[in-house]
């Protein structure tokens, strides 16, 4: 199933998708904007190419094909990130809001092994995850998990083998959208179809 659903209504591009912090701020650069009564980012559609590229880049998905893995992830020491959450490639892995308000794992995260929680200051608060926990990431955009297993010793990632998701009917969709436009671009040539 996608994460990411991209529809086109005129001169507005719309895209509904899990929170991702680095979706956020690429998002605005690209002049998006987010409406919090339609929960849903809003972006002027002649950048359908950069906002789509910036979906894959970010989800792995580009609401036409997802392109995502299972991601392993085993800290090998205690993990703490002060007055945030901890998260990995944008992902919020364990999320607190205060000293005393414990940790919850965040969207999409299978926990085989460990625990999360809270505490410092109450000023300075902070999340942690625990040495040894071990968890699984579903629907994690194969090129970032490709990334941080080159590239990381702390914490240890291995991908779990998956195929990619193709949504048959957002591809139709697609096609009918992009033959559409052809049609169009050919009128506008003066060469009518």
């Amino acid at each position: 199933m996608n994460a990411v659903k991209i529809e086109i209504h005129g001169g507005r591009l719309t895209v509904e998708s899990p929170y991702n912090e680095d979706f956020v701020a690429e998002a605005r650069l690209l002049g998006g904007k987010w409406n919090r009564d339609e929960r849903r980012w809003a972006f002027d559609a002649r950048s359908e190419g950069l906002v789509r590229e910036l979906c894959r880049k970010v989800y792995g998905d580009d609401g036409i094909t997802a392109d995502t893995v299972t991601l392993r992830v085993r800290w090998t020491e205690r993990v703490e990130q002060t007055c945030d959450t901890v998260s990995l490639g944008g992902r919020v892995i364990a999320a607190a809001t205060g000293k005393r308000s414990g940790a919850s794992w965040g969207r999409d995260v299978i926990v085989l092994e460990g625990h999360c929680g809270s505490g410092g200051s109450t000023k300075y608060w902070h999340t942690w995850v625990a040495e040894g926990t071990d968890v699984l990431l579903r629907d994690f955009p194969r090129q970032l998990a490709e990334q941080f297993c080159a590239g990381t010793s702390s914490p240890i990632c291995t991908i779990e083998p998956e195929q990619p998701i193709i949504d048959r009917a957002a591809l139709e969709a697609e096609r009918e959208r992009l033959k559409a436009r052809v049609a169009e671009i050919d009128s506008l040539l003066g060469r009518a179809v």
